[in-house]
């Protein structure tokens, strides 16, 4: 058995522009999505990033979900001036209306537990005095009648 060389012709200047047809399509993906791609302009954050592995180490923590929700909605609000700085306006539109979004949500949950609260305060007071809804309502009302009629 002999070995005989084998010899390949290849034209790159097909592979360069494919190459280029790429790059290209990137830049103009980078600059609609407004990411900080080889062709799109970084978003200039002073507030560091989280990845997955911190957020799962930090979430075990008791009192660090509420704080990293937080630092989230900062980052939130931070990229959308950084998009606006950039004058990109569909990016911070999208980031202000999930944030308004978010805010809702939030004001929704905390007046659901605002009314649960008043209804176990309720319940509470109804059951140690032995009242019925309607008493409730008039010896509550006394109080806040009291509570206006006093100095101060």
């Amino acid at each position: 058995m002999t070995e005989e060389p084998i010899i390949i012709e290849i034209d790159d200047s097909q592979l360069d522009v494919a190459i280029m047809k790429l790059d290209l399509l990137g830049n103009k993906a980078s600059a609609i999505i407004g990411g900080g791609g080889r062709g799109g302009k970084k978003l200039d954050t002073a507030l560091p990033g989280i990845n997955r592995e911190l957020r799962l180490i930090l979430g075990q923590v008791p009192g660090m979900r509420e704080a990293m929700q937080t630092y989230f909605a900062l980052k939130r609000v931070e990229r959308g001036l950084a998009y606006a700085n950039l004058g990109q306006l569909l990016p911070t539109v999208l980031t202000g209306v999930a944030t308004v979004l978010l805010l809702l949500r939030e004001l929704q949950r905390h007046q659901r537990r605002l009314e649960r609260e008043k209804e176990d305060l309720e319940r509470l007071i109804r059951k140690s005095r032995g009242w019925t809804h309607e008493e409730y309502e008039r010896g509550r009302a006394e109080w806040e009648e009291y509570n206006r009629s006093m100095p101060g």
